[in-house]
């Protein structure tokens, strides 16, 4: 019996400790490398998430299926293109971000931070590959007309292509980055869940506002804003970097 509650003491410290570092100034501090640097993933662990929450909430509140998305855009021109806008730039701003986390991960461990700015860099590639198809969209239904642009989503969802193979790692590199983060004690298991949760966020042509997607964005911004001061507040470590 004695022997049995020694075993599960320091399984239960273990992950007290593992809690604590989900509180502030209690957790490793990320270490970007000299590319993209220190500044420019403070920067982008910041803006990118508040890009994204915007253009999210900037699309509600028409339903997020393509063509209630075409329809909108046909009644609501201006919402749609900058909702869908902020989040093309919101996606282009997390770059430095995923670099710099992944090359943190790779002073420690160095397959896993590749993989993770690998899967992650090729996400941010295929997000782009969809919102040049919904700016193609859009632009077919001023155009022509919605049904048209709406006609044309229905045929491209049956075909296949490139981007559509590799649209898993807009979802799987939230998961990655959450286990690469967490493996270096940079982020305890509560943050380290609610990056992973960015999963559940939709992704692929002309996705538009969901509650839970607005909802896994407010925790990406809490995840990420608090990298940023994390790293800004041990700035006498960072003499290596830009």
């Amino acid at each position: 019996m004695r022997s049995t509650l020694r075993k599960r003491l320091p399984a239960r410290g273990s992950l007290s400790r593992a809690l604590r570092r989900d509180l502030p100034g209690r957790a490793e501090a990320p270490v970007p490398g000299p590319f993209p640097g220190r500044w420019p993933t403070v920067v982008s662990l910041v803006a990118a998430p508040l890009l994204l929450l915007a253009g999210e909430l900037v699309k509600a509140p028409h339903h997020f299926f393509f063509p209630e998305q075409i329809a909108a855009y046909a009644d609501h021109p201006d919402q749609l293109a900058w909702g869908y806008g902020l989040w093309l730039v919101g996606q282009l701003a997390l770059i430095p971000a995923f670099v710099g986390l992944a090359t943190s991960v790779a002073r420690t461990r160095p397959v896993l931070g590749t993989a993770t700015g690998l899967v992650c860099l090729v996400s941010v590639v295929v997000t782009g590959f969809t919102e040049g198809a919904n700016f193609v969209l859009f632009q077919l239904a001023d155009a022509h007309s919605p049904g048209t642009a709406t006609d044309v989503v229905g045929h491209v969802y049956s075909q296949t292509s490139v981007g559509y193979v590799l649209a898993w790692t807009c979802h799987a590199n939230w998961v990655l980055l959450a286990v690469a983060l967490l493996s270096t004690r940079v982020v305890g298991p509560v943050r380290a869940l609610a990056l992973a949760l960015v999963w559940a966020h939709p992704s692929g042509v002309l996705k538009g506002f969901t509650p839970v997607g607005a909802v896994v964005l407010v925790l990406l911004c809490v995840v990420f804003v608090t990298l940023a001061v994390r790293i800004l507040r041990h700035r006498g470590r960072f003499a290596d970097t830009a």
